[in-house]
């Protein structure tokens, strides 16, 4: 396979997966045929999928609005995980429930007017950004190992990448988020 110079794709990661266990790359996906590679490629999407849940910069969105439809229902888009009130402790108590957001307090899906949400949603591997695709390769080669090879020698050299590949997200997100305290929505009620 030729070296590329472009972010890393599922291909790519999943042929990293194989290389951790001894096994030859394929050549497409999916790999019809090769069971390894569909296992494989079967964990590097739960483990996108966990890693996604942890609310990360590039895949969430914050104060999105959504308008009832023509019943009253706020329908939550297809690829998204976590569903949140924008306005906490103001008395929106919203939780999910199937593809409609539910109103706890109020014991109704039917909604009278717009709502703001926090949404977290499941990205194409090939949507995130480079740090993130690194990290859940590694953690999804760790696995891989680990249920298919099981040997403690690799798991421990791999630990210390997903550690590092870790690192790199995090300090990723707090360069682009610049995250502060005082512009969290909890405390605006208190700068007057």
């Amino acid at each position: 396979m030729a070296l590329t110079y472009t972010p890393l794709t599922e291909l790519e990661a999943v042929n990293i997966m194989l290389e951790v266990i001894g096994e030859q790359p394929v050549n497409s996906l999916p790999a019809d045929g090769v069971a390894d590679a569909l296992v494989a490629e079967t964990l590097l999407h739960h483990t996108s999928r966990e890693v996604q849940s942890l609310k990360l910069n590039c895949n969430t969105e914050e104060k999105f609005k959504i308008s009832p439809d023509v019943n009253g229902y706020i329908n939550i888009p297809e690829a998204v995980l976590i569903c949140e009130p924008y306005y906490r402790g103001y008395g929106y108590n919203y939780v999910q429930r199937g593809t409609k957001l539910y109103d706890k307090t109020n014991q109704t899906l039917v909604f009278t007017r717009d709502v703001y949400l926090n949404l977290t949603s499941f990205l194409a591997f090939t949507e995130l950004p480079a740090p993130v695709r690194n990290y859940i390769t590694i953690l999804a080669a760790m696995r891989f190992q680990d249920r298919v090879l099981g040997s403690d020698a690799v798991a421990a050299l791999t630990a210390d990448d997903v550690q590092a590949a870790w690192r790199l997200v995090v300090s990723t997100e707090l360069s682009i988020c610049k995250l502060n305290l005082l512009d969290s929505p909890s405390f605006a009620g208190l700068r007057r």
